[in-house]
């Protein structure tokens, strides 16, 4: 889920993106499975800029991410 934010973030932005699946499940939807997040090589270093900034603006503690929001 956190790829389709990742590509309709991008396409916002004027990148073109697509998401490759890794197998047929998340093919076909969410899935726990690796997928890629792919842009053209001449948007490459724009897609990565604005990821940085995004992430920077949203940033998530690796021990956090999992964690539910209640105590």
């Amino acid at each position: 889920m956190q790829a389709e934010i990742w590509r309709e973030f991008l396409q916002q932005n004027g990148i073109p993106a697509t998401i490759n699946a890794r197998d047929t499940t998340s093919f076909l939807g969410l899935s726990p499975f690796p997928c890629r997040l792919l842009t053209p090589a001449g948007h490459a270093d724009a897609a990565r800029a604005l990821l940085e900034e995004l992430a920077q603006a949203v940033p998530i503690a690796e021990d956090e991410a999992d964690q539910p929001d209640y105590p």
